[in-house]
């Protein structure tokens, strides 16, 4: 059973980039897999509904990544997710996150660190990041890459739980699961 999960979450990851031409592009493979997991986890969470504007359905991935990752990201701009639009919003510094949905943290950001520190307990806001133990700490979704350049997850339910958010069996199944908000130092 978890072996077909996981077979089904690749495929669509692999459609999508297909479907998106982003294998056209010549875009490093691990960046092309961060893209389509933050797509999906633009599909697979359930936010509270009161976060949304009921005029304009747009659900906010803002970013402070590298220009590769938001040049990759560009090609979801304005596809669905459930009922609402992917709208891709750059981020130049931390400051101005509270209209996000998604925030991915990319550990090549110069200033990663120093911005994690300012968007901690942020309630409706899915925080994702590479940063190493970064799920365990303040996280959300933390995405690690391993020796042979496989991409895992590891998700914090009790940090996912606090922000309000419900995240859908079909990413826990694939992921490592923690249920703890002890830093290591």
């Amino acid at each position: 059973m978890r072996w077909k999960a996981g077979k089904q979450i690749l495929l669509t990851i692999t459609l999508l980039l297909l479907v998106s031409g982003v294998s056209a592009q010549h875009f490093s493979t691990e960046a092309k897999l961060k893209s389509a997991f933050i797509f999906n986890f633009s599909r697979l969470i359930d936010w509270p509904e009161w976060l949304f504007d009921k005029e304009k359905p747009v659900i906010n991935i803002c970013t402070l990544a590298t220009d590769e990752l938001n040049n990759i990201l560009k090609n979801y701009q304005g596809r669905h997710s459930n009922d609402y639009a992917f709208n891709l919003v750059p981020l130049k510094s931390a400051d101005n996150y509270q209209h996000c949905h998604l925030l991915y943290v990319d550990k090549e950001h110069p200033d990663a660190n120093q911005y994690i520190k300012k968007i901690t307990n942020t309630f409706g806001i899915l925080l994702v990041s590479n940063i190493p133990n970064f799920s365990q700490c303040q996280g959300d979704i933390e995405i690690t890459a391993s020796e042979n350049g496989k991409l895992s997850l590891i998700v914090n339910q009790l940090n996912t739980r606090k922000s309000g958010l419900k995240i859908s069996s079909r990413i826990l199944i694939r992921s490592k699961i923690l249920q703890t908000t002890e830093c290591p130092e």
